[in-house]
């Protein structure tokens, strides 16, 4: 291709790629519209159809006024509704209901009265038609004067429509249809599919023309892979050896979880939702890369496979920058090894202490941070070679960046900061070849992005689904990046050691550089323009970063490469070809030494489930009860007091006294950043052995590895019947759960409310108050039934206990005034096999572990007492729990068990109340569930990662059958508020349908540990779910339905 051929083909394709890449998010795009119809199969009887969105789009119902006059007078009878009667009081609160009684036929929607009509008038009207909309909710009955209106969006939340009629009632019925809105469920037309394509196809091409003209220049044409990428050295045998080893031992990040619930729902949903909050809209504009994980968990749902890019994404950023990015800083170990090797190891430290943190997961820091240090690579190749066509890669590369998370828009930074040196290429190329044929291509590569995020969506889409994303939030201004910070200097895992100490890393080193640079112009050894820009890239990027409306920690990963960077031009600038005087090198020991006393002010803490079995996962690390934080901080004391006096009495070593050449790994960064290394390595192979042959996430992960991907759903047991395993007293005693010397311990001797408290010290959602957020999982927070159980007892029992066939007693009185109390039960006989794995009794109160004891005894006839235990309880009080005696626990040869019990210091908060012990007949998590559909926590996701999500389709989510929650203080701060109704979450549409029971369970081998909970979803109504229509239909870019549900 000759110049003036690719000059003219620059320009048209460049032009013809950037008018279909600005033109993609108004082409048309292929719509699904689903609609239900009720009745089904010409039945009324109920079915559940819960929408994702909440509302419909708008709803239409009639009832034959026929049917309402033939309804019975003494009781309310429930005509039609999209939620199920039986769930209570939300229910009617934010459904659309027609009932009848003996005064009246009520429509209520959204709990507004919208029309009634007196009973007596039913036998004179037609049909009674509801409608409602965005705009309004109506009401009339043909032959009635009167219409009922409210204005406003009244639409009602549907999660099926219900009826009190028979299945087989006959004659004239309900008729409802409900136009579903599935607003994101598309895929692109074959007019958009086309522009794409031929699209992406110009950008390229153009792409190409752009480096024929580059070429034009007459200069050597450099290598694409230089000889030097095939040189390894003990550096990168270092930082690739540890990313490949915290690939199985590390912990993982804290949205693992929650991107796996992702992509498992946009399997079937076809889009990316966000699945546990917001109505689940589209993640996009961002999170491009899961599309990729998505696919790959169609092969396989183990965790170091879906977390491969990550690991490939570090491997391949560590290459350019010991390749790239350090040769362009000029650092070369052929000219200046000393320097090189300073630079070389203290980014290996920083790059691989930020990728173990904060990066080897799911989440999109790893992509924005490879696509970050390409960028930066294209741009300065642009800049040494004064051609283009790196420029416009690399503006490829940043939109595809962009699209992974908005910390993407680092990459654009990378640019931003460059604008004067790249402006002179680009004066160059056009006094060449024109304004055209130079700016086109890199104008269409830069646009190009939008292919890939209006790909199968349509421009107002995708802003109503970013202004939904906004308005639920969290979304804090720019003003309030301060919390990102605060979190950061909080003692969790957010903030922990490590996190801590790598931006504390970046931060020192920009300083140190920036200084360096104002102070002497230049850095001797290092080339001032690219230092400067890292430096630059990295300020602009933290102000770019206060505008992204989350403040979470995690955002910090995608400083992964920058950080590496800046320490590299940080550990040359701090060096003594640099910094002479003795006192300045002293002060930036000190600042080292007071960076990682702060940093280790922290916890070694992880993510659930990483922390299980860490060493220092909840206390700041120390050494034989010395804490590090204070060594260090002595150290900087002792640090700054030396600078002091050097700087005072201006002392320096006498000219005779020998240098120490300390080797290049030697600087304060890499030293401090490879100690940090070393504990969270050390620490988390350790938990391995220290859980051993419980579960850990490195064993979960060793696990994958041998075929076995499922990790805690293999290690929980569950109690698949709590009836079942609850054991027989021995004799006639007529009350056997207190024996014949009871004191005060009556059938109703417990609170009704027990409801419990949990610390959030992760609620950072603005849900409430983090110290006193409701931690019950259902069915433990007490109640009372209407008709007594075997006992006498009206309490509610917990975990699916029978009340017919389960006593319960408990010491609490009634008033103010309490007195001890005190039972010794009757003989309860063990099993004939003895006790397999553990004895179980389920408790309620707030007590001393003292206060409650299991006695063992041998013999068949006379039982003989053969000693106590003190059962394992694991709280929280005052909540319905179940203390464990794990079996080699049990005395050898034991036939019975009984129950002491005693409260001596009585009051209305301390108090015990017990159910018969139980040897629990257990099946793994994984048997119980086996294929049922799932909801997973997010916070829960990557422990199991095999249990079958819940799907959706068209805007309608399938019923779950059980819920998996993380422990106890992460569900309560964190997953149980964020996945609630107010946000648009799953448990509004499923605590609608169904009444959560808790499932005892235990974690094998690690009978102590609140792993989480299991809860079985137990359905309002028995029904099927609806049938449901759909069509695709055409729809423009433009194109909206109305208003999103808020």
């Amino acid at each position: 291709m000759n110049r003036r051929t690719a000059r003219i083909v620059a320009v048209v394709t460049g032009l013809v790629g950037l008018l279909l890449a600005i033109a993609t998010p108004l082409l048309p795009i292929k719509q699904t519209a689903v609609t239900i119809d009720w009745p089904q199969a010409g039945s009324p009887a109920s079915v559940t159809a819960p929408l994702t969105m909440y509302k419909p789009l708008d709803m239409r119902a009639t009832v034959p006024c026929a049917l309402i006059a033939a309804q019975p007078m003494d009781k309310e009878t429930v005509l039609l509704a999209t939620t199920p009667p039986p769930a209570g009081d939300r229910a009617r609160t934010v459904g659309l209901w027609v009932t009848t009684d003996a005064e009246s036929v009520t429509v209520r929607s959204r709990g507004a009265l919208v029309y009634t009509v007196p009973r007596q008038d039913a036998a004179r009207c037609g049909d009674l038609t509801i409608t409602v909309d965005d705009q309004a909710a109506t009401a009339s009955a043909a032959g009635l004067p009167d219409r009922g209106e409210v204005r406003g969006d009244f639409r009602p939340q549907v999660v099926g429509v219900f009826s009190d009629l028979p299945p087989t009632q006959a004659g004239p019925l309900p008729n409802v249809h409900i136009n579903v809105d599935s607003r994101y469920t598309s895929t692109p037309s074959l007019l958009k599919g086309l522009a794409i394509v031929i699209g992406v196809l110009c950008v390229l091409i153009s792409i190409v023309a752009l480096a024929v003209l580059d070429r034009a220049d007459g200069r050597k044409r450099r290598h694409l892979i230089p000889g030097h990428w095939l040189r390894f050295g003990l550096a990168d045998a270092a930082v690739i050896g540890s990313l490949l080893v915290w690939h199985i031992i590390g912990a993982p990040t804290s949205d693992d979880g929650y991107i796996l619930g992702m992509i498992k729902a946009a399997l079937h949903s076809g889009y990316m939702p966000e699945v546990f909050r917001y109505y689940d809209a589209p993640y996009a504009p961002f999170g491009m890369p899961f599309y990729v994980v998505a696919w790959m968990s169609e092969l396989s749902v183990s965790s170091p496979w879906l977390r491969l890019p990550a690991l490939v994404s570090g491997i391949i950023a560590w290459l350019l920058i010991s390749r790239e990015v350090l040769p362009r800083l000029g650092l070369s170990k052929r000219r200046a090894p000393r320097d090189h090797a300073r630079g070389l190891w203290a980014a290996a430290a920083v790059f691989t202490l930020f990728w173990l943190t904060y990066n080897p997961g799911l989440r999109p820091e790893p992509i924005v941070a490879l696509g970050t240090v390409l960028t930066w690579c294209c741009v300065e190749r642009t800049i040494a070679t004064q051609r283009l066509a790196p420029a416009g890669v690399g503006l490829i590369v940043a939109g595809l960046t962009l699209s992974a998370a908005p910390t993407g828009s680092f990459a654009f930074v990378v640019f931003l900061v460059a604008a004067a040196p790249l402006w002179k290429a680009v004066r160059a190329h056009v006094a060449a070849n024109g304004y055209a044929g130079s700016l086109l291509p890199l104008a269409a590569a830069g646009a190009s992005v939008l292919f890939l995020i209006f790909g199968d969506h349509g421009l107002i889409e995708m802003i109503q689904s970013t202004k939904l994303l906004s308005t639920v939030g969290p979304a804090e201004p720019w003003h309030r990046e301060i919390i990102r910070y605060e979190t950061l200097f909080q003692q969790n895992p957010n903030g922990s050691v490590a996190r801590r100490f790598s931006m504390l890393a970046m931060f020192l080193a920009a300083a140190a550089t920036a200084v360096a640079l104002l102070w002497r112009r230049r850095i001797p050894g290092i080339a001032t323009g690219p230092a400067r820009r890292i430096v630059a890239a990295i300020g602009v990027s933290l102000l770019v970063m206060a505008f992204n409306p989350t403040k979470w920690t995690h955002h910090f990963g995608a400083f992964a490469t920058l950080g590496a960077m800046v320490a590299a031009v940080a550990a040359v600038a701090i060096g003594p070809r640099v910094v002479r005087r003795l006192q300045f090198r002293l002060l930036f020991l000190a600042a080292a030494s007071g960076a990682a006393a702060l940093a280790f002010e922290s916890t070694n803490g992880w993510f659930y489930p990483g922390n299980f079995g860490i060493p220092w996962g909840g206390e700041e690390p120390s050494i034989a009860g010395i804490k590090l934080a204070s060594v260090f901080v002595a150290l900087t004391v002792v640090l700054l007091a030396a600078a002091l006096v050097v700087h005072v009495t201006g002392w320096t070593p006498p000219p005779s006294t020998p240098s120490v050449r300390l080797p290049g790994w030697a600087t304060p960064i890499t030293l401090v950043a490879t100690l940090i290394i070393a504990m969270i390595g050390a620490t988390n192979a350790a938990s391995i052995l220290v859980q051993r042959p419980a579960y850990s996430y490195g064993l979960q992960n060793l696990q994958s590895l041998a075929g076995n991907p499922c990790g805690m759903a293999d290690e929980v047991l569950a109690e698949r019947d709590a009836n079942a395993g609850v054991l027989t007293p021995i004799g006639n005693s007529p009350q056997p759960l207190v024996g014949e010397e009871n004191e005060n311990f009556t059938p109703n001797g417990l609170a009704g409310d027990l409801n419990t408290t949990s610390r959030g010290a992760a609620d950072l959602l603005n849900t409430g108050d983090a110290d006193t957020t409701a931690s019950n999982t259902g069915g433990t927070g007490g109640g009372t039934l209407t008709t007594p159980g075997v006992n006498g007892s009206t309490a509610a029992l917990p975990f699916g206990l029978d009340p017919a066939r389960v006593p319960v007693v408990g010491s609490r009185q009634q008033g103010a005034s309490q007195r001890s109390a005190k039972a010794v039960s009757s003989w309860y006989a063990l099993p004939v096999g003895g006790v397999d794995k553990l004895l179980t009794i389920s408790v309620a109160g707030r007590f001393d572990p003292s206060n409650l004891q299991l006695e063992f005894g041998t013999g068949t006839g006379t039982i003989t007492p053969a000693g106590s235990v003190t059962p394992i309880d694991i709280g929280p009080p005052p909540a319905w729990r179940n203390l464990r005696v794990p079996a080699d626990q049990v005395p050898r040869g034991a036939t019975a068990v009984r129950v002491r019990a005693e409260v001596t210091a009585p009051s209305e908060r301390t108090w015990v109340a017990y159910t018969p012990p139980r040897v629990p007949q257990l099946t793994t998590l994984q048997d119980l569930i086996g294929d049922d559909p799932t909801l997973v926590d997010w916070g829960a996701g990557i422990g199991f990662p095999c249990q079958r999500q819940w799907r959706e389709f068209g805007g309608i989510a399938e019923q779950p059958r059980w819920r998996i929650q993380p422990e106890r203080d992460l569900a309560a701060a964190a997953t149980t508020t964020w996945q609630g109704g107010d946000a648009g979450g799953p448990l509004g549409w499923a605590l609608l349908l169904a009444k959560a029971q808790t499932v005892p369970t235990y974690l094998d081998n690690d009978w102590g540990r609140e792993w989480g909970a299991l809860e079985r979803y137990l359905p309002y109504v028995s029904a099927p779910p609806a049938a449901y229509g759909r069509t695709d239909v055409t729809r423009q870019g433009w194109w909206t339905p109305g208003p999103t549900p808020v």
